[in-house]
C-alpha cells in the first residue's frame, strides 16, 4: 500500500510542480508588463525586482488551487484512461483509499495556503505599495525622454512642463522648465546642465548651473542669470514611524482579528450612546411640549388681558421695544417693571405677570429647541458613525472569510478533481473535465463578488463566500458515491 500511495504522490508532485510554475509565470505577467515599464523608464533595478518579488506571494495564493486542480485531473485522467484506477479496486483498494493521497496533499497546500494568505500576502501587498510608491517618487525623473517636452511630473505644477536634450545617468544637458507664475505669466527656465540629487525624504532635487529665466520674478520682468538653481521634484515619503494605517487587505489575520474587535468595542459603545442620546431627546421632547402648553396658555392670558384693556398694548410694546426695553446685560433678557402694590389685583398687575410668564416660557421653549437640536445633530453623528462601524466590520469579516475560502480551495478543488477527473479511455471528452473547470471558475467568481459586496453587511457577504466550499463538498461526495 505505501507504493500506491508513494506512486500516486510521486505522479502528483511532479505534475503539480509543473502546472504551479507555468500558471505562476502566466499570472506574473501583468506584473511583469509593468516591471518591463518601471525599467524602460529609467527606474532602479533593485526597485523593480523587489516589486516582482512582493508580488509573488499573491500569484501564489491564486497559482496553488488552480495547480493542485489541473495535476489532480492529469493525473486521474491518465490513470483511469490506463485501467491503473481498475487495477487497483481489483487488488481490492477501494476508491476512498485511492483518493487518500490527494487529500492530504490537498490539506499540506490548504496548510500553505493559509500562511500565505493570512500572513505572507498582506505584508507582501502593503510592501508592494510602498515600493511602488518609492518607485514613481524617487524615479520621478525616469519619464523625461530626451528631445521630448514631458509635463505632469510628481511634485510639479500640472501646468509646467520639462525638456531635456540629453541625459547621462544623473547628468541632464540642455534643461529647460516652463512654469506658470502667479500672475499666469510662464516663466522659461533655461539651464546649460542640471544634476539629480536623490534625498533621504524620497524626492528629487534639481540642481542647475548656469541659469537663465525670463522673466526673473513676478517683481523683475526682465530677463535674468544666476549661477545656481535648485528644484525639488518629486512627493516627499511620510516618515516611517507616521506611516498610515494599513488597509484591510494589508492587514495580517491576527490584526485583522484585533482590528475587528475593537471596531466591535467602539459600535457597541455608539449603540449605547446613541440609546441614551435617543432617551434625553424624548424627555427634552415632553419638556418642549410641556413649555410650549405653557406658553400657548401664558399667550391667551395676555390676550386676554389685553382684551379687557386695550390701552395695555402699547405698554407691552414698550416692554420689548428695543429704543424702550430694558434688557439685563448678564442674561441679555428683557427686564419688566416691578408690580405696583398699590394697585393690588389690577389689569395691569396681573398683564405684568401673565407677560413675565410669556417671556420665561418662550426662553425656555428657545432653549429646549436649542438643546434639542443639538441631540438630534448628535444623534446622526451616532447614526454614521454605526453605519461606518458595521461596513468596516463587514468588510474585514469578509476578508477574513475570502482568506480563508481561497486557501481551502486546494483541498475543495482536488476532491471535485479526483471523481471528476476519471475517464474510461485516453479519447475520452469526459464532462467531468467541465465540471472540475466549472467549480474552479464559480469559486473565483464567488470570491470576486463577496469582495465587491463587502460593504454591505445586510446581505451577508462573509456567508455567501462559503458557498463554494459547500458546493465543492456535495459534488465530492456525489461523484465518490458514484465512483464506489
Amino acid at each position: 500500500m505505501r507504493i500506491l500511495h508513494r506512486y500516486i504522490f510521486a505522479n502528483l508532485l511532479s505534475t503539480f510542480v509543473m502546472a504551479l510554475l507555468v500558471l505562476s509565470f502566466v499570472m506574473m505577467v501583468g506584473l511583469l508588463f509593468k516591471a518591463t515599464g518601471y525599467i524602460a523608464s529609467g527606474a532602479s533595478l533593485a526597485n523593480v525586482l523587489r516589486f516582482l518579488g512582493l508580488g509573488f506571494p499573491g500569484t501564489l495564493s491564486l497559482s496553488i488551487p488552480i495547480g493542485a486542480l489541473v495535476s489532480t485531473m492529469l493525473v486521474f485522467g491518465r490513470l483511469s484512461a490506463d485501467s491503473e484506477i481498475s487495477a487497483m479496486r481489483a487488488c481490492g483498494v477501494s476508491m476512498r483509499r485511492i483518493m487518500l493521497t490527494p487529500f492530504l496533499l490537498g490539506i499540506a497546500l490548504s496548510a500553505v495556503c493559509f500562511y500565505i494568505t493570512g500572513v505572507v500576502a498582506p505584508n507582501s501587498a502593503y510592501a508592494r505599495r510602498t515600493i511602488r510608491r518609492i518607485v514613481k517618487t524617487t524615479d520621478v525623473l525616469a519619464v523625461l525622454e530626451p528631445g521630448k517636452s514631458i509635463a505632469g511630473i510628481p511634485g510639479m505644477p500640472p501646468d509646467t512642463s520639462v525638456f531635456v536634450r540629453e541625459r547621462d545617468g544623473d547628468l541632464l544637458l540642455d534643461v529647460r522648465i516652463q512654469e506658470p507664475l502667479k500672475s499666469g505669466i510662464i516663466r522659461d527656465i533655461k539651464a546649460r546642465e542640471a544634476r539629480v540629487v536623490q534625498q533621504t525624504n524620497g524626492t528629487v532635487r534639481l540642481e542647475m548651473r548656469d541659469v537663465t529665466m525670463v522673466p526673473f520674478s513676478e517683481r523683475i520682468p526682465t530677463a535674468g542669470w544666476t549661477e545656481s538653481l535648485d528644484r525639488i521634484i518629486g512627493d516627499a515619503l511620510p516618515d516611517p514611524e507616521k506611516l498610515p494605517e494599513r488597509r484591510v487587505k494589508d492587514l495580517v489575520s491576527t490584526a485583522l482579528e484585533r482590528r475587528t474587535r475593537r471596531i466591535r468595542e467602539r459600535l457597541d459603545e455608539s449603540y449605547q450612546k446613541l440609546s441614551e442620546n435617543r432617551q434625553n431627546l424624548q424627555e427634552y421632547a415632553d419638556e418642549s411640549s410641556d413649555a410650549s402648553n405653557a406658553l400657548g396658555r401664558a399667550i391667551a392670558d395676555c390676550d386676554s388681558l389685553l382684551a379687557l384693556d386695550p390701552g395695555l398694548a402699547d405698554f407691552a410694546f414698550s416692554l420689548t421695544n428695543a429704543e424702550t426695553a430694558v434688557v439685563d446685560p448678564e442674561t441679555k433678557t428683557f427686564v419688566l417693571p416691578p408690580l405696583r402694590p398699590e394697585e393690588g389685583d389690577s389689569v395691569s398687575n396681573r398683564f405684568l405677570v401673565a407677560f413675565q410668564d410669556r417671556l420665561d416660557f418662550e426662553r425656555k421653549t428657545a432653549n429646549l429647541a436649542r438643546a434639542r437640536g443639538n441631540l438630534l445633530r448628535r444623534d446622526q453623528m451616532l447614526v454614521d458613525s454605526i453605519r461606518s462601524d458595521r461596513e468596516e466590520i463587514s468588510k474585514m469579516r469578509t476578508e477574513a472569510a475570502n482568506r480563508i475560502v481561497l486557501a481551502l480551495a486546494s483541498l475543495c478543488l482536488i476532491a471535485v478533481a479526483v471523481p471528476y477527473g476519471l475517464k474510461s479511455s485516453r479519447r475520452e471528452s469526459s464532462t467531468g473535465t467541465a465540471i472540475c473547470i466549472g467549480v474552479c471558475a464559480f469559486y473565483n467568481l464567488v470570491l470576486i463578488t463577496t469582495e465587491s459586496l463587502a460593504k454591505h453587511a445586510a446581505l451577508f457577504p462573509h456567508l455567501l463566500a462559503w458557498i463554494p466550499v459547500a458546493l465543492c463538498a456535495a459534488l465530492s461526495l456525489h461523484g465518490i458515491r458514484n465512483n464506489t
